[in-house]
């Protein structure tokens, strides 16, 4: 008896936790499938290569060609700024800010050429020490990839969105 009022509580548990929509980080619901294809200036670069990937993660599939996908991801621009936040008594940077930003454009196969260009940013801010360079010069790296990750599940966000819009 006590393990049949186990089961059923549990049941009843994850039945409220899905019916409230929620659903783990990273996937997007409703686009299980979805064919997405991304247009590029650079198809081989950083930026595209960690987009395809959470494309991949959240179960929708790169598409080879604009016409066969639910949706096109046209990437413009990708931009990477460093700017110097404090400066220590010697006059040399002490902090940076570095600044990601990414105009891309969603649209439906046929209206590619009509979409409105979009930005997301990330930002992230460091400190900077002269005697660690080879030490800073990596944790910089791993920023960069961080927010290029960020920017790349913001981007899938709205992928889902749009998605879910024309449906």
């Amino acid at each position: 008896m006590r393990r049949l009022a186990g089961v059923l509580i549990t049941t009843l548990m994850l039945a409220s936790v899905g019916g409230c929509g929620f659903h783990l980080r990273g996937v997007q619901p409703g686009v299980a499938g979805l064919q997405v294809y991304i247009d590029s200036k650079t198809p081989y670069g950083e930026f595209e290569q960690v987009l395809a990937d959470s494309v991949r993660q959240a179960d929708m599939t790169i598409s080879s060609s604009a016409i066969d996908a639910g949706m096109v991801v046209q990437l413009r621009d990708e931009r990477m700024t460093r700017r110097v936040q404090t400066v220590n008594t010697t006059g040399r940077a002490a902090d940076y800010e570095l600044i990601l930003t990414v105009e891309y454009a969603l649209a439906a196969p046929n209206a590619v050429t009509d979409s409105e260009t979009r930005k997301l940013d990330s930002r992230r801010e460091y400190n900077f020490d002269n005697a660690e360079l080879l030490g800073k010069a990596e944790e910089e790296a791993l920023l960069v990839q961080e927010m290029r990750r960020d920017i790349a599940a913001r981007l899938l966000r709205q992928i889902a969105y749009q998605a879910a819009g024309t449906h």
